[in-house]
């Protein structure tokens, strides 16, 4: 596969899949990539400055014939994932404050969060795919996942799915 041999190519020194701190992951995902199916990969920015980097989001969606799952991993840019929340009132430098998440869903959320979210039409993408790959692979459930701000982006896209499709089974593992 393309993966396998650009992981045998990259070095600790000279890494060229994912920089060297993602060697172990990569390596994880060629043990079971007799299983794992890519199934799309998707890269937004926000509306507000589609030029600056900080704004990413993107998601892969992977699935799995032996857990019988579909996999959906949020991650945002190298700059969001570092900037930690700071006693739940700084975020990226500013103090934020709580917003409701949608007119649906009155569920506080920070606005940061929920402005990132929105700001991008992955939602309608993501949930799309997914709505392809279930009819393609019946019985599987869905599993959100995220580090840092990808987790904020994947409890909030799993609350959501889980709403406008009650008859699957979503969890979320952040």
């Amino acid at each position: 596969s393309t993966l396998e041999r650009e992981y045998c190519k990259s070095t600790i020194d000279k890494p060229m899949v994912a920089g060297s701190c993602h060697r172990g992951v990569v390596r994880k995902l060629l043990e079971c990539e007799q299983d794992v199916v890519v199934e799309g990969f998707f890269r937004e920015y926000t509306e507000e400055t589609p030029e600056k980097e900080s704004e990413r989001i993107e998601v892969v969606i992977l699935s799995s014939e032996r857990l019988r799952q579909i996999i959906v991993c949020f991650r945002g840019s190298t700059a969001n994932q570092a900037k930690p929340l700071m006693r739940n009132t700084f975020l990226f430098g500013k103090q934020q404050r709580s917003v409701l998440l949608h007119d649906d869903q009155k569920v506080p959320v920070i606005d940061t969060f929920r402005s990132a979210y929105f700001g991008t039409s992955l939602e309608k993408t993501v949930f799309a795919n997914l709505a392809s790959l279930a009819t393609r692979k019946p019985f599987f459930d869905i599993v959100m996942t995220g580090h840092s701000f990808g987790a904020a982006m994947a409890t909030i896209a799993s609350f959501r799915y889980a709403i406008s499709k009650p008859q699957m089974r979503v969890s979320c593992n952040v």
